[in-house]
């Protein structure tokens, strides 16, 4: 910390919450430098981490045939209801990775897909916490007309 003779200077304070702490918007902190509290009084602004999943991932295959499919538009929905979209590669796989730029938000991940030709199985649900990941996601789609 340094401050000059004016009183003003620049400190940089950091704060961390013990890991089992509760997650408590709102809450006010007393600084006091040396035991002497500032005369003006400080702002000081803590954000968390963010919270995020870490991957979500699957296949998709043709019901009928049991082969990949590629080409599948696959939506993906996180717990804030915020949507992503992907398309199945040629080994029809998708994928979808949280960042704290870019979280996916932890809770209800819903996952729906479509392809022209192929009926659209209905949404699946899968419920993942902040730091998880699911990676084992696989859904049949079957041809229009097949039975």
């Amino acid at each position: 910390m340094s401050i000059n003779p004016s009183g003003k200077g620049t400190c940089t304070l950091k704060v961390a919450a013990a890991s089992n702490a509760p997650s408590i918007s709102n809450d006010s902190v007393s600084i006091s430098v040396d035991g002497v509290q500032p005369a003006q009084p400080l702002k000081v602004t803590v954000k968390g981490a963010v919270q995020t999943v870490n991957q979500v991932s699957g296949s998709i295959k043709d019901a009928s045939t049991g082969e990949k499919m590629s080409g599948v538009l696959v939506v993906m929905a996180d717990g804030a209801g915020k949507t992503r979209t992907d398309e199945t590669d040629g080994s029809g796989s998708f994928s979808f990775t949280g960042s704290a730029s870019n979280p996916i938000v932890p809770g209800t991940i819903r996952i729906a897909v479509s392809k022209d030709g192929f009926t659209n199985p209905s949404t699946k649900s899968y419920s993942i916490s902040a730091g998880g990941s699911k990676t084992d996601i696989s859904i049949a789609m079957t041809p229009k007309g097949a039975s």
